[in-house]
């Protein structure tokens, strides 16, 4: 009897001391992972600053932008991420190509917003690229925004930026998750993801 009681109380000693790395473990990746996020956002934003051609505070707008893409695509598993980025990069270039197609017809204006985004929504839907939809829709709009803000950047140019952008916060947040998995693999002593 008093075997069973002891084999009990060390049972349970053990599942709550899983439960506790268990927890522990989970934080860290928490935290790892809001590290990684905050990162994207301050690379792309910083990053814009120097790699932009843009005048002005327009570069933020660039940076944010990049910023956006990588934080939107990020994901805790590499292979979530790159599905991400594989929509994200397919809404940019087809809310980037709607855009340019009707600011090269028309001067920028507020009202364009109805027709570009409904039109790149509509092309993502007949190609089948639900996923897409909010993404092209989202780029055809800061496109046409920063055209309505700086009348003097030609549309090619504009949306040319915006799809670069969109790459470059795409590419940051792979790195970014490639590289901390391999720091949360070592601090973690866990395999791989």
């Amino acid at each position: 009897r008093d075997l069973h009681k002891e084999y009990r109380r060390q049972r349970q000693m053990c599942i709550r001391d899983s439960n506790n790395t268990f927890m522990h473990k989970k934080k860290q990746i928490q935290l790892i992972s809001s590290i990684e996020i905050a990162l994207i956002g301050f690379i792309c934003l910083i990053s814009s600053k120097y790699i932009s051609t843009e005048h002005g505070d327009i570069w933020l707008l660039g940076g944010l932008w990049a910023a956006i893409s990588g934080i939107i695509v990020f994901q805790n598993k590499v292979k979530l991420t790159y599905r991400a980025g594989k929509v994200r990069i397919i809404g940019s270039l087809i809310g980037s190509i709607v855009a340019s197609i009707f600011l090269l017809l028309f001067s920028p204006e507020v009202w364009l917003a109805l027709p570009i985004v409904f039109t790149s929504a509509m092309i993502c839907k007949l190609l089948q690229l639900e996923n897409s939809v909010r993404l092209a829709a989202l780029t055809a709009m800061i496109i046409l925004v920063v055209g309505i803000i700086n009348p003097n950047t030609p549309v090619l140019i504009n949306a040319g930026l915006r799809l670069a952008e969109s790459l470059f916060g795409v590419i940051i947040a792979f790195f970014v998750r490639y590289v901390s998995l391999h720091i949360e693999s070592k601090l973690l002593n866990c395999k791989k993801r």
